[in-house]
């Protein structure tokens, strides 16, 4: 599904150059969508990925999951509210290596970090 992604937009662009806790505020205060981020978010890591082959492969729930947080009263939503998250490790065993990426979801029901 992601692969559908075209050129990252001026507006997506404008939102993945947002400190994080400008573009917390606006996604807690529903000025922005978590659908919304996380498209630019995806957009931009399409336009990078080529160069850098950082991402091997997207999570398909995660456009599922930012419509649901969409839906999520202002005042439920938590300190990582719709926030993007990717992490990756990279490990080596017997000069082998192998990677994880890990995908917070939730972040809303995570408490307080």
């Amino acid at each position: 599904m992601f692969h559908l992604f075209r050129k990252i937009t001026k507006a997506q662009e404008s939102i993945v150059s947002l400190d994080v806790p400008i573009l917390k505020e606006r996604l807690r205060s529903g000025s922005l969508g978590a659908t919304e981020v996380l498209e630019a978010f995806i957009a931009k890591t399409v336009q990078v990925n080529k160069d850098t082959n950082a991402i091997v492969e997207f999570i398909d729930e995660a456009l599922e999951r930012a419509r649901a947080l969409d839906k999520v009263p202002k005042e439920k939503r938590g300190p990582l509210h719709g926030i993007p998250i990717s992490l990756k490790v990279k490990t080596i065993l017997k000069k082998n290596s192998f990677s994880f990426i890990f995908f917070i979801s939730g972040a809303h029901s995570l408490g307080r970090l």
